[in-house]
């Protein structure tokens, strides 16, 4: 996308618009693109705009309406980790109608719903205590959120919308790579190559509708998964594209060079550029790899310059998020002080 992105090409639609139903969608895309940069403070108030425009008006649409504004408030309440007021309000919205009537026969509502529940439901999993739940509880949970999100899936491929089918499958990749521990199967039982391939579907999809480098996402998770084992090599992007198997092709080299240094260092000079724009929590997770790939290759003038960069950029995250990157920043910090 040129400078502006998707928020630039919002705001021409929103000049564009000639009925109350037209502006207010132009409304509610602003404020899910804005939440999705990490913005939430300006996404709430584009929520705020678009309730009062409903009930001044009578919108055509009011109900879908309604229930996207409500998904994308439970959706900044997942961002800022209130977990229970984020189930709260998509259980609100399934309990009445015309919430419950929108969820079963609206694609768009039902792939919102189920792909948000259930990355409530793996974050309450995640966070849990492990040793005060049976292994046995841990498993059946883990089985229904997969579940939640092939219907998640289902949805998104009824609707047919492809942005949609590509941040479900790297939702499933990356369940199956965090809760491997307790979706392991005899085949597969690190996870390593049911999570490569979903994220693989995603990137696939995301090449196929000329949308390459609009998320960093995958390219995140997946540096994750190929440098987890600390007992050996990180693994190459040859191997991942062998597990990819049908979707190896995703991996184009345009966007994938050899290096995962570069694959890092490629997406922040895309947002750096501004012909790409990334929320806070994906730079700074490209600035993790960036940095930890680096210091593997012994690059190490650039680990260190992406490690002084993260420093900064952990400044504007949500303090969940910062947490995890300081951390993440005193043990590379250590790997980097460590003697040869």
């Amino acid at each position: 996308t040129e400078r502006g992105g998707a928020l630039l090409a919002l705001r021409h639609a929103g000049d564009a618009a000639d009925n109350d139903f037209q502006r207010a969608l132009v409304t509610l895309g602003e404020a899910m693109a804005a939440r999705r940069l990490g913005d939430s403070t300006r996404a709430s108030a584009l929520l705020s705009q678009l309730r009062a425009h409903r009930r001044q008006r009578h919108v055509l649409g009011n109900d879908y309406l309604a229930a996207m504004e409500r998904i994308v408030t439970a959706w900044c309440a997942y961002d800022r980790r209130d977990l229970d007021l984020a189930a709260g309000l998509l259980a609100r919205l399934a309990d009445a109608e015309p919430g419950r009537s929108l969820l079963r026969y609206h694609p768009q509502i039902r792939f919102e719903w189920n792909n948000l529940s259930a990355l409530i439901e793996r974050a309450r999993l995640l966070y849990a205590d492990a040793d005060g739940i049976a292994l046995e509880a841990r498993a059946h949970a883990a089985q229904r959120i997969v579940a939640q999100f092939e219907t998640a899936l289902a949805a998104a491929l009824e609707s047919q919308a492809s942005d949609a089918v590509q941040q479900v499958a790297a939702n499933l990749g990356m369940t199956c790579w965090l809760l491997r521990d307790v979706l392991g199967n005899a085949v597969h039982a690190d996870g390593t190559v049911d999570a490569v391939r979903w994220l693989a579907m995603s990137e696939w999809q995301a090449l196929r509708n000329g949308g390459p480098l609009q998320s960093a996402w995958n390219a995140i998770a997946l540096m994750r998964i190929a440098r987890a084992d600390t007992s050996r090599a990180a693994l190459k992007l040859n191997d991942l594209g062998t597990q990819a198997g049908p979707f190896a092709e995703a991996f184009d080299a345009r966007y994938w060079p050899q290096r995962w240094s570069d694959v890092a260092a490629l997406r922040l000079r895309e947002h750096d550029s501004g012909r790409h724009r990334y929320g806070h929590v994906q730079v700074s997770g490209l600035l993790l790899e960036l940095a930890w790939f680096a210091h593997a290759d012994g690059d190490h003038v650039t680990a260190r310059t992406a490690m002084n960069r993260l420093a900064q950029a952990t400044q504007d995250l949500a303090p969940h998020d910062r947490a995890y990157f300081v951390q993440a920043l005193k043990q590379l910090t250590q790997m980097a002080d460590a003697p040869p």
